[in-house]
Formats: structure tokens, sequence, C-alpha cells
């Protein structure tokens, strides 16, 4: 009678099962912490006596970095909220970062979070989490009453205060640019002095007894003369042809 030769078993099934029961034994003493850390929150136990923050305390007694301290009090404040998913995590069947990923999502989807959460990795728990159970986004409310744009400055201006600066642009206006159609005042001064001293040689040179002469002035052509040549006639008709033309009016 001969005896069945049993094949050895793989050394690659004895590996994962040797890694199996160690991430076990991870898990669980990472669910431990979130309980210690959980106990120390509600009891404030971990704040006071140099401690700066929880993460803090965390990592001076655990022994961990910052980002992993973070991540266990994370965990431990919304371990209320998540229990089947912490249930999966006290029986050693998710890892930290599993049960980090997992309760990201909302809170009412913590038992189909769970059941996908123990058979998928951590990428794909992250993309389940944002596809299917998502936190509902915060909705802002949005006060466009008491919100004026800055591109838009708004001005007050009455009615008389636009009516005063149209009447005193328009009072400008008539002063600094005069009619072309008026004539020149220089030359409208110019005529007036002319006309008085026309009248006074008139005056002075008839006598009462005689027979009006003619008037004595200055030549016929002065009235049609243009702007320029009257101004100049003005200023080169000096003292001393004034004085001889009085002189031969009297005699």
């Amino acid at each position: 009678m001969s005896l069945a030769v049993v094949p050895d078993r793989p050394v690659w099934l004895d590996i994962e099962d040797s890694m199996a029961d160690a991430a076990g034994f991870v898990n669980l003493g990472h669910a431990q912490l979130v309980d210690v850390m959980l106990r120390a929150l509600d009891n404030r136990v971990c704040s006071g006596g140099g401690f700066v923050s929880p993460a803090h305390w965390l990592a001076v007694h655990a022994g961990v970095s910052s980002a992993h301290a973070n991540e266990i009090i994370g965990i431990a404040q919304q371990a209320h909220e998540f229990p089947h998913v912490m249930a999966l995590l006290r029986a050693g069947k998710l890892s930290l970062d599993q049960t980090a990923a997992a309760i990201t999502a909302d809170p009412s989807a913590d038992r189909r979070v769970s059941e996908f959460a123990e058979l998928a990795t951590v990428p794909q728990i992250r993309k389940f989490v944002r596809t299917v159970a998502a936190r509902p986004e915060p909705v802002a409310v949005n006060d466009t009453t008491s919100q004026v744009p800055a591109s838009t400055p708004t001005t007050n201006v009455s009615h008389d205060d636009q009516d005063a600066g149209q009447a005193h642009t328009h009072h400008d206006q008539q002063t600094s640019s005069p009619d072309s159609n008026h004539p020149d005042s220089n030359d409208a001064a110019a005529d007036m002095v002319a006309a008085g001293e026309t009248e006074a040689g008139s005056a002075d040179t008839a006598p009462p007894d005689a027979s009006p002469e003619p008037a004595v002035g200055r030549p016929a052509t002065r009235r049609t003369m243009s702007r320029h040549s009257r101004s100049s006639a003005t200023v080169s008709f000096g003292f001393d042809e004034w004085s001889r033309f009085r002189l031969n009016a009297n005699n």
C-alpha cells in the first residue's frame, strides 16, 4: 500500500497569511489609539501642561508624526457618526488609512461605505465617496441687496445742482467766447471816443452869429476803414496833430 505524497504549501500563501495577520494586529493597534484619543478628547486631558494642541499631545505620547496624529484625531472626532466603519476598524478589517478615507463620506452612507471599504483600496474608497456618497455642499446665501459693485460708484446729484452747473457753464461760455457777429470791443471804444471829439470840436469852432460851416473832423474815409486800420489811425493821431487842428478851427 502506497502513501500519497502531499505537495508542499506554496510559500507565497504563507507570506500572504503572515501579512494579513500582521496587518490585522496593526489595525487593532490603530483602533486602540483611536479609542484612547476619543477618551482623551472627551475628558480634555490632551490640553495644557505645555501641549499646544491634541495632535501635539498624541505625537509625544504615541511617537507618531503630526500628519499621523491629525489623522487619528479626525477619526476619533467622527467615530460616533460612522458606527459600521468603526466596527470594521476595531475588528482589524480596515486599516487606518481606509477608515480615514471612508469617514469623508456623508454619514447617512455609513453602511454602504463600510461594505465597499472592506474590499477596496484607499484610492478606490476615495473615488467611491466622491461619486456615490459625497457630502452635500453647503448652500451659500448671497445677500445681493446690501452689496454695491465697486466698479460702478454711485453719486447723489440733485436737480438743483445740475441746473446750477448748467447755468454756470452757459455763463462761462458767454464770457469766454464772444459772438463773432458783434464788433470788437477795442473798435467800439475807439468809435465812441472819435464821436465825442467830433462833437466837442464842432461846438468850439462854430460862433453863434455865423452861418454854420461844415463840421471839421476826421477824413470821411475814416468810416470806411477796416477794424485794423481804424485802430492804427487812432493810435497814430497824436497830441501835435490834434493841437494844430484845434488852432485852425479857432482861426
